[in-house]
C-alpha cells in the first residue's frame, strides 16, 4: 500500500492574512478620513458662527451712523474716508473688530 502525502505547499494562510490586513487598513483609512472631514466641517462652522455677530454689529453701526450723521457729516461720528473712496470705522467687540 502506498501512502500519498501532499507535498505541494499551500499559500492560503498568507493570502488570507494579507487580505485581512488590507481590509483592516482600508477601514482605518476610511475612518480617519471621515474624522478629518468632520473636524474640518466643525472648524468652518465655528469660524462662520463667530464672524456673523461681528458682521451684524458692523452693519448696525453703519446704519446708525447714516441715520444720525447723514451721508455728508460722517467725520463727526469717527468715520474715516480712506483712499479707496469708502468710509471706514473700526470698533472693538471683544471677540473681533467690526
Amino acid at each position: 500500500m502506498k501512502i500519498r502525502t501532499n507535498n505541494q505547499p499551500n499559500g492560503s494562510v498568507i493570502l488570507i492574512t494579507l487580505l485581512t490586513g488590507f481590509v483592516v487598513g482600508l477601514t482605518l483609512a476610511s475612518y480617519l478620513t471621515m474624522v478629518s472631514v468632520q473636524n474640518q466641517s466643525t472648524m468652518r462652522s465655528l469660524a462662520w458662527n463667530s464672524s456673523v455677530p461681528t458682521t451684524e454689529a458692523g452693519v448696525e453701526e453703519a446704519l446708525t451712523a447714516l441715520y444720525y450723521y447723514g451721508t455728508t457729516n460722517l467725520v463727526t461720528g469717527g468715520w474715516v474716508n480712506n483712499v479707496d473712496g469708502f468710509w471706514h470705522k473700526t470698533g472693538d467687540l471683544g471677540s473681533g473688530y467690526s
